[in-house]
């Protein structure tokens, strides 16, 4: 199995995230459902990478780009909630788990400050739930629906 690496996404990335945003199995997971145009993506990225509680990867294994992890850091700068998505062609070959560790572990590097680490989770996202369950989270509620996940450093 390849080591994964994790960087900072940076304006080259968007189409990417656009792509990988809008696909409609994405879509059907996510808290929000509706398809995102270019125009309010391309600001919502421009914007990202210029605030500092938001931290967003890429990951690649080898030349490949197989998923991106979003930090949003909350206000009081404890703790930042974690968002994965990976790129339709690399769904159901294992790279969820390693995705989603391979940014933790960079992110503690980037962030030792913080305690932890959150997720959001649909009840009805069973790969997202194993995915964050095998790295370690715990579900503490639900909500609507939605499952409130930590993971502890």
């Amino acid at each position: 199995m390849s080591q994964l690496t994790v960087a900072r996404a940076t304006q080259a990335d968007s189409a990417d995230l656009f792509a990988w945003r809008n696909d409609p199995q994405t879509r059907a997971v996510s808290l929000n459902t509706d398809e995102v145009a270019w125009a309010d993506h391309e600001r919502w990225f421009a914007a990202s990478l210029e605030n500092p509680r938001r931290v967003i990867y890429l990951v690649r294994d080898g030349a490949n780009a197989i998923g991106m992890i979003r930090f949003d850091i909350d206000e009081a700068g404890e703790r930042a909630e974690v968002s994965i998505n990976l790129n339709p062609n690399a769904r159901g070959k294992g790279f969820g788990t390693r995705t989603l560790i391979a940014g933790l572990e960079q992110f503690a590097v980037d962030r030792p400050d913080l305690r932890g680490t959150t997720a959001q989770i649909r009840s009805t996202n069973a790969p997202s739930i194993a995915i964050f369950t095998k790295a370690g989270y715990e579900l503490t509620d639900t909500i609507d629906g939605v499952g409130q996940y930590v993971l502890d450093r």
